[in-house]
Parts: structure tokens; sequence; C-alpha cells
């Protein structure tokens, strides 16, 4: 097979568009097992659409729709490679057009397969019923990025219908050459989102499933998701999606020595019970009550809210992690992913070099001790991979700032160093 350079060369100088002998625009291209359910017409772009594009607007997850194909898997792999650059312009070269000067009616790919890239070059004839494209395609009309993309991964497995139904991991692999690793949710690790927010921060593609019977399959949830379908997954954030309220309690109760308040508290769900001639259930529902410390620190403590109802997830970002946060933006975060390198994670000797640099002034020009580093690493490293990443290491540095925020406080003669009394204070405090 001649490279897609030798073919583009070839038509340019000829003046012939190209024609892929080895997938042919014929129904055994489509499907293997079956005639098509309707005749394909088989077009190039520059016949559907009088301007039609490479890219629009720069690729992204809008650009994928799905066809009459049952390949829902292999459109959220690709959904998920285009929230990495790098990744989807190893597979996809965004260079490709449809100017007159250098379309050739030829169009590559490069996939991953049997411990190396093999690229895959496929002409740009695509199936369509009535001028509109048969399989996945583009919101947009006159971009054809993801419907080639498509065309050459068919063309990979010798056919369309060969894409019919598979796992997201096996697409993920093909275009990255990386390892996959699943995880279900019945037996997920208690710190899954965290292992989640990690493998965002390094690059990782992530898609997940519904798993259906075969009789449940394309029975739509409450949520809006679909069983048996196959998602991208292109974050992982937490946030409150709950009502919260603030109370302040002013009015002790006259019958209370300690100057106590009561308050009562209820949550209740409106017209539910009429849908359940719907299918729909009584959702568990309850709330969480916490008390806001007025003296600026950030220690808040759950109350006993003297119920049997469940927790709402919520989550209060308080000031000391957003301080925090924000100094570590202005301050360190270039310079964490300067030394972490492209593992985007740190070891002791990083981490030695990092709080040495940052806390210049309180070592007294010493060096922060290996020891030290390694010792804070192993209290916030739960996955035991003897590194932080950015997000543990900003766990680790809200801690920090506590601990000096708790020295400074009991160092009443500012010596830098505690005496015995002043050690006590600390640790009771603490």
């Amino acid at each position: 097979m001649p490279s897609y350079e030798d073919i583009k060369r070839q038509c340019l100088r000829s003046g012939d568009l190209y024609e892929d002998p080895e997938f042919p625009a014929e129904d055994e291209s489509c499907f293997f097992s079956k005639k098509p359910p309707r005749p394909f017409v088989w077009k190039r772009p520059k016949d559907i659409c009088s301007d039609p594009q490479w890219v629009v607007g720069g690729a992204s997850r809008f650009d994928i729709v799905q066809g009459m194909l049952g390949d829902c898997w292999l459109l959220s792999a690709v959904a998920s490679l285009t929230c990495n650059a790098s990744l989807l312009n190893r597979v996809v070269d965004g260079r490709q057009t449809f100017d007159a000067k250098e379309y050739c009616g030829a169009f590559k790919f490069n996939f991953w397969r049997g411990g190396r890239w093999e690229e895959v070059v496929v002409d740009d004839r695509l199936p369509t019923y009535h001028d509109k494209l048969v399989f996945m395609h583009s919101a947009e009309k006159n971009e054809f990025w993801s419907a080639l993309l498509e065309k050459a991964y068919a063309k990979l497995n010798g056919s369309y219908e060969a894409l019919k139904g598979g796992q997201t991991c096996e697409a993920m692999t093909d275009f990255t050459g990386g390892v996959t690793e699943t995880f279900d949710l019945k037996k997920a690790p208690g710190d899954l989102f965290k292992i989640m927010t990690k493998a965002f921060a390094r690059g990782s593609l992530m898609g997940c499933s519904i798993a259906a019977a075969p009789n449940q399959i394309e029975a739509k949830l409450d949520n809006g998701l679909v069983k048996g379908h196959a998602y991208s997954v292109t974050g992982a954030k937490t946030f409150a999606s709950n009502p919260q309220f603030r109370m302040t309690l002013t009015d002790p109760d006259e019958d209370d020595d300690e100057d106590m308040c009561t308050a009562l508290v209820a949550v209740m769900q409106k017209n539910r019970r009429k849908q359940k001639q719907l299918g729909k259930k009584m959702l568990t529902i309850g709330f969480s009550i916490y008390e806001v410390n007025n003296t600026g620190t950030t220690e808040i403590e759950e109350l006993d809210n003297k119920t049997s109802f469940e927790d709402v997830p919520h989550r209060h970002q308080s000031k000391e992690a957003k301080k925090a946060e924000n100094d570590l933006s202005a301050k360190f975060n270039a310079f964490f992913l300067q030394l972490a390198g492209d593992d985007e994670a740190i070891d002791p000797f990083e981490l030695q070099q990092l709080l040495t640099k940052a806390y210049k002034k309180e070592l007294s020009g010493r060096d922060l001790s290996l020891e030290t580093a390694r010792a804070l690493i192993s209290r916030h490293d739960p996955d035991k991979s003897g590194k932080l990443s950015l997000e543990e290491f900003k766990e680790m540095w809200i801690t920090i700032r506590k601990w000096k925020g708790s020295f400074d406080l009991a160092d009443v003669d500012k010596s830098g160093s505690f005496s015995l009394y002043e050690l006590r204070t600390a640790l009771k405090n603490c």
C-alpha cells in the first residue's frame, strides 16, 4: 500500500481523485452480513455541500453525532480524544484540507496497532441517503473530519458493521497506544474520584457505559442517560447541587441554662408520589448541618441532625482552601510543573527543592531534610505511588499552612522553636 504522500503526489500530478481499492465504495464495505436497509449513495464532501471543510472552528466533542450504526463506544472515545489536543493531533492531521491546491480525495489517520503506529489512508467517498451522511457526522453540515475518521477505523476493522458493539477502552487504546484500566462501580475503590482527578490532570482519556439486559437496550433512566450506551467523561469536579442556607441563632431558649438555641429543620419532596404511575420511586432525601466557626479559621464540625436520613452530598470550600489555591496558582504552579516533568508528579527530592525555596526565610538558609519530604509525601499519598500529583500537593500545602499557623500562634516569644510549655499549648490547639 503506497503512503499518503505518494498517493497525494500521484493524484495531484494526474488530476484524478483517489479511489481506495482496499475499501471500495460498495455495500460490502458497510455491511458484511446483510444488505443496507436503504439504498446508499457514496458521495464526496464536495458533492454533499458547496463549501466542505476539514475542521470548522477547532475539533471538539460537539463535532460527533451518531448515525445509524451502533458504535456509541467509538463515538465516546472520539469525543474524549478531542479533549486532549496532543493526542488528537497524533491521530488526526489537522493540516489536511479541501483546498483545491492540496485536495486529492485522500485523507490519512494514525492508529496504534500491534505495538506501532499504523497509517490508514481512505478516500473521501461517504455513504449517504438523500444527501445526508448515514453514519458518524458533525453537527456542522460542512465539517468532515469525524465522518472520515470513522471510515478509516471501519477500514482498519474490515467494515462499518464490524464497529457495531464494543468497548470504549478498545478504541482508546487504538487512539493512544496506552494501557486502559476498568472500574466496576459496584466494586469501585473508595478513592475512585481522586483516581479520576489525578488521571485527568495527567491527560488520560476516560469513558463510561451503562450495562443493560437485551430487553433494556435504549431504556432511558430518570437522569436522562440511556442503558446500553457509552459516554465520554470529560471532567471530574465536585459542586453543590442542593440548596444551601446559612442560619444565625440569636434567641436562647428561656429554660436553657447554657444559653443554647433550638432550631427545627425538615426537608420534603413534593408531588413525587403522583409520579409512581410513571415508574418513578420516592427519592432518598436528607440534610447536613455544619457549624461555621466565626473566628475565621477553617475548621467546621458536622453536628448530629438527630434523624436517620442520609446526608445530601455537597461541597464546602473554606477560605483557607481558596487562599491556598490562589497562593499555589500565583507562586508554585509553574514551578511545580517544571519540577514534576512529564509525569506531572513530584518525588521526595523534588518536594525537598520546592519547599526549601518556598520556606527559605523560615529555614534560615538550610535545606528541608529529605526525611521530612518523604514523611509529607507519605501522609498525602493515598495510592502509595511515592509521589504527589498537583491535587495531592494542594492538600499538603493546606496542611502545612495550618501547621505553620498553629506554630506561629503558640510560639509566643517568636524564637522559631518551641519551649515545653509552647509545645503543650500547640498540641492542645491542634
